[in-house]
Formats: structure tokens, C-alpha cells, sequence
């Protein structure tokens, strides 16, 4: 009897030992160490944006003449446990003609969002890996931007989608701010 009750505590103990390791290796900040790369003008947003996206940390950027990318991703210790990476591009058209059929081709499909620019759609959809990917366009006079976040929460023991509510929230933000530049 003695040595089904130490079997079995022993047992036990192994049991919580293997949900504490999972538990502090989930829950570690997700994220890179502070990058130093310069941010072009156009690719810059406000403080309070990118903390509200935990994506402080700038990524990689290309300016292309009408067109800039822009790529931000998590800084390590700063941004959290759950992951999340944001993207947009932003191109100036010649007029504004050509700025609503490129809305029109990318966001055929996509949910409207009144009083966002002139124009402007939203969708989400599942992403490999369990993430959710949010996507929003929008298109003010010849200015058209394409926002995409993506994220993934950290539960318990596991990991589930980012809600979707945060990712129209953000996607959100991130676009009025751009539109107004």
C-alpha cells in the first residue's frame, strides 16, 4: 500500500512538474531584441499605435517611389506573451480613379467600414498555425493603404486565434492614422 501511494504521488508530482514547464515556456515575452532600423517618414506611426498592436519593434521597410511597405513585429520584454506582427503598404496614386480600382481589387469581398476614409473594408480569416489574420483596406482621395495584422493568443496551456474583435480594433487604428498623414 505504501508503495502504490509513493508510485502514485511520484506520479502526481511529474504530472505538475510538466504543466509548470509548459505553463513559463508559454508565457515567456514573444518577440526580438530591440531592432535599429530606420523607419521611413511615411512608415511612421505613433507610439500609442504600435504599443496597442504590441509591434514596437520596427522590421523591415522598402520605399518603392509611390509605394512604401512597412513591417513591424514584436520587441522582446516589452510587447507580451501573445504573438502579433503588422504589416502595411501605402501607395499614392495618380488619381483617384486609380486609387478606387485598386481598393476595389483588394478588398473585393471584405466587410464595409463606414466612416473610415472614403472607402474602406475589413475581413479575417483563420491563418496556418492557429492565428487569425486581419486584414483592412482603405482609400482616401488618391491614397490607398493595406493594413494586415496578424496574431495569436497564449491561453493556459496552449495557444488560440487572436480575436477578431482586436484585429478589426487595430487594423482600425492603424489605417485612420495612416489616412490622416
Amino acid at each position: 500500500m505504501r508503495i502504490m501511494s509513493a508510485v502514485a504521488a511520484v506520479v502526481v508530482l511529474a504530472a505538475v512538474a510538466l504543466v509548470v514547464v509548459a505553463y513559463v515556456r508559454g508565457h515567456q515575452d514573444k518577440g526580438y531584441a530591440p531592432s535599429s532600423a530606420a523607419v521611413p517618414a511615411r512608415c511612421q506611426l505613433s507610439t500609442r499605435t504600435l504599443s496597442r498592436a504590441h509591434t514596437t519593434n520596427p522590421w523591415h521597410f522598402r520605399d518603392a517611389g509611390t509605394t512604401v511597405e512597412c513591417y513591424w513585429r514584436q520587441t522582446q520584454g516589452r510587447d507580451g506573451v501573445d504573438t502579433r506582427s503588422l504589416g502595411y503598404t501605402i501607395t499614392r496614386h495618380d488619381s483617384v480613379p486609380a486609387a478606387h480600382t485598386e481598393f476595389r481589387q483588394a478588398a473585393s469581398g471584405f466587410t464595409p467600414v463606414p466612416g473610415l476614409g472614403d472607402e474602406a473594408g475589413y475581413t479575417s480569416a483563420p491563418y496556418p498555425g492557429g492565428m487569425t489574420d486581419a486584414r483592412l483596406v482603405a482609400r482616401r482621395d488618391t491614397l490607398v493603404v493595406d493594413v494586415g495584422y496578424l496574431g495569436q493568443d497564449q491561453d493556459f496551456l496552449g495557444t488560440s486565434p487572436m480575436p477578431d474583435a482586436e484585429g478589426r480594433a487595430v487594423t482600425t487604428m492603424v489605417a485612420r492614422e495612416l489616412l490622416a498623414q
